[in-house]
């Protein structure tokens, strides 16, 4: 996750790993935290979307396990965002976005190939990111409740 928030850092943004950033909760009572893999905050410091990172296989023609939609769907909310990101170390490299029920929230999965040359994976992370970001334009929505 590194290199992903070395290539947010380049486009104007924070990439902030768990222990590096504000203490973020699921709950009111803020006794439950979360702990997304990376968090992309904009030059205000708000969180503008969360990437976590799996290392498994994506099977051909699968959204991801059903798991890794309910932690994402959960940082969201958590966060107010209306997106969030699954990041797989395997799978189908085309990218597919899943729009959850009764929330404004779309969870987009990706596989990057590992097993190609580190400069060409470093070019996809980069790709990724990039796409992430311009898909929004310079800024991206930040809706409900101020995290």
């Amino acid at each position: 996750m590194t290199t992903a928030a070395a290539a947010i850092a380049r486009r104007g943004g924070r990439g902030v790993r768990p222990g590096s950033g504000p203490t973020r909760y699921l709950d009111h009572g803020r006794s439950v935290t979360i702990e997304p893999d990376l968090t992309w905050c904009n030059s205000d410091d708000k969180p503008v979307a969360v990437i976590d990172a799996k290392y498994k296989t994506v099977t051909a023609g699968k959204r991801g396990p059903n798991a890794d939609m309910y932690q994402l769907t959960a940082y969201c909310t958590a966060l107010g965002l209306r997106e969030g990101h699954l990041i797989y170390a395997k799978g189908d490299t085309a990218s597919h976005a899943v729009a959850m029920v009764g929330a404004d929230i779309t969870i987009y999965c990706h596989a990057l190939d590992l097993t190609t040359p580190p400069a060409e994976l470093l070019a996809s992370i980069d790709t990724l990111v990039e796409a992430m970001r311009a898909r929004h334009g310079d800024e991206f929505s930040v809706v409900g409740h101020g995290s």
